[in-house]
């Protein structure tokens, strides 16, 4: 369900919003599928970083937290697939970011490893979950308490 829904999305994203770019569904569906990215179309990869940013999903009956955080680790391995140094990333969430304060919060965010930041801005900016049992939304709390 996550590739599924994850195909789907990027799919859909970058064939609206960059025209330019060509086989937009192979190269998707071989990234997501196989983990077969070829590093030489950079418009493709920043459309994937933009796409990701701006991706919102959400479990309407999230119970255990399973899918929530396959989604988070799906999301993770795309971006390190498209920008292993984690620059792209990093520079698209700084445009939010007041101009003062833009050289503190970058060291924070790179302060840390990798991963570490892109976890945080997934789970903050993109995955949500309810259900009607509050127990699983206290259990999918927890596990996105340790996701590192």
């Amino acid at each position: 369900m996550v590739n599924d829904s994850l195909n789907l999305y990027l799919s859909k994203f970058i064939s609206t919003n960059y025209s330019g770019i060509k086989k937009v569904k192979a190269k998707v569906n071989d990234l997501v599928y196989y983990n077969i990215l070829i590093h030489t179309d950079t418009d493709f990869e920043q459309a994937l970083v933009d796409a990701l940013d701006q991706y919102k999903v959400l479990d309407p009956a999230c119970g255990s937290g399973a899918f929530p955080m396959g989604m988070l680790h799906r999301m993770v391995d795309l971006l390190k697939l498209v920008d292993d140094k984690n620059e792209k990333w990093v520079e698209l969430k700084l445009k939010n970011v007041d101009k003062a304060q833009r050289t503190e919060f970058k060291k924070v965010l790179t302060s840390h490893l990798d991963d570490y930041g892109r976890k945080l801005g997934i789970i903050r900016d993109s995955i949500y979950g309810i259900d009607i049992q509050p127990l699983a939304v206290q259990i999918t709390k927890l596990r996105f308490l340790f996701p590192f």
